[in-house]
């Protein structure tokens, strides 16, 4: 199966960026999840997105990241000597069918928005 990855992110003070690739996927199910495992073909990082009902769980190489529809929840990177990051994440959309993951959320610091995010995944299944 093919996997279209599209990435819109509109950061509060600056231009649109997108992001699209496609790329061989595999599917299978967790603890009540959807798993999409695809490798992004750029830096070749392999990306592994859950989702379910409410939730989407997102890994993209060193990164996670959890979001749960009309839900605030902290995330908090350990940069180590560089100290902590703090942010927040909240899903204002989210939709899943058998073809067809579509989903919107923002992020934010401690202090303010930083952008907003769409996320699509595209799923073929090969000729």
């Amino acid at each position: 199966m093919l996997i279209t990855f599209t990435s819109i992110v509109t950061p509060v003070n600056g231009e649109e960026q997108k992001i699209q690739f496609s790329s061989n996927v595999v599917i299978s199910e967790w603890n009540g999840f959807t798993v999409f495992e695809f490798e992004e073909p750029k830096m070749k990082e392999m990306n592994r997105i859950e989702v379910k009902e409410r939730f989407v769980n997102i890994f993209a190489g060193a990164q996670s990241f959890n979001l749960e529809l009309d839900n605030e929840v902290p995330l908090v990177y350990n940069l180590g000597p560089q100290g902590i990051l703090k942010f927040t994440s909240y899903m204002k959309e989210l939709i899943i069918s058998e073809e067809l993951v579509d989903f919107k959320y923002t992020l934010a610091n401690e202090n303010d928005k930083i952008g907003d995010y769409i996320i699509t995944l595209e799923i073929k299944k090969e000729a």
